[in-house]
């Protein structure tokens, strides 16, 4: 299984003491290595202006290049080169899943679901699963984009809402930031199920398997999923009260609907997990080492 991470990473700082930090993907790669997990490292390259341009307006890109906007501290022109060099990993990767040069990848880095068409939000600059979403749309796959971050996919949503050809779910904390995703929106594609604040495990759990039951219908190619950290009992921001085995579980649960409806191919990123140097980069090992487990580990057939 493709691993996507650069040592550039770490100049992803939007400010003094922020909460986004970017080394939380540096330990989990060393969690990957000192646990013999199987994987390919690869380093992504730079997304096109092209490739932006799918979700994001021409002058939010120049805005960014610029290097101000309220979403960071003072003047970081740096900020560009690194969002684009997120978005080009993912979509890099979406394109090798979709030309079958790889079946599966893992950004931990990835998956800035907040970012919309215009503006920053939410600690994410270039919204990459929204981008790398319309390339496999656009080569006629069918995508399910499933988010288990404690916030809101509210970004992926909206810059997808036009798309029938994806499906977005998401499950969050329907109490915090960004206050979105109350309900389900068929006619759009997009299901939401926010759990209330000190959720438990079993209850993410029973909000992925009624997504996957309704994916199921769907009928998709590919998963996208964002699998934020941040709903782990002990993580300052998500207010939600998951457990390391809970994520593991999960993403057991995608895995095997994966290999089931989608050959296996599927593509996760790491969206948000603020506990740099312990929970954040556990949560996402434990992910990546059931994603990479051969399809009869996850009980697909």
């Amino acid at each position: 299984m493709d691993l996507v991470h650069s040592d550039r990473y770490l100049g992803y700082l939007l400010g003094p003491g922020h909460p986004t930090r970017p080394v939380r993907c540096s330990n989990m790669l060393t969690l990957v290595r000192n646990t013999g997990i199987p994987h390919r490292l690869v380093e992504p390259t730079l997304a096109t202006e092209a490739d932006l341009l799918l979700v994001h307006d021409a002058a939010y890109v120049e805005q960014v290049r610029s290097g101000w906007h309220d979403e960071w501290d003072g003047h970081r022109p740096q900020l560009h080169g690194l969002a684009a060099l997120i978005v080009g990993g993912t979509v890099d990767a979406a394109r090798r899943i979709a030309d079958g040069t790889t079946i599966r990848a893992f950004h931990a880095m990835g998956a800035k679901h907040h970012a919309m068409a215009d503006t920053a939000s939410g600690f994410c600059i270039y919204n990459d699963m929204a981008i790398a979403a319309t390339v496999l749309a656009d080569s006629g796959r069918r995508v399910l984009y499933l988010d288990w971050d404690a916030h809101h996919g509210d970004g992926v949503e909206a810059l997808l809402a036009h798309r029938t050809d994806v499906m977005t779910a998401s499950i969050h904390n329907g109490h915090i930031f960004p206050g979105t995703g109350h309900g389900h929106r068929p006619e759009r594609a997009a299901y939401n199920w926010p759990l209330p604040s000190g959720a438990s495990g079993s209850e993410m759990l029973a909000a992925v398997d009624d997504a996957l039951s309704i994916g199921s219908a769907f009928r998709p190619d590919v998963v996208l999923l964002a699998a934020g950290a941040d709903g782990h009992e002990m993580d300052p921001l998500g207010q939600l009260a998951y457990r390391l085995e809970d994520f593991v579980d999960a993403a057991g649960e995608v895995s095997a609907f994966s290999w089931r409806h989608c050959q296996g191919r599927l593509l996760g990123g790491g969206a948000g997990g603020y506990l740099a140097d312990d929970w954040t980069p556990r949560v996402w090992a434990g992910v990546f080492k059931e994603l990479a487990s051969p399809p009869v580990a996850n009980g697909a057939s």
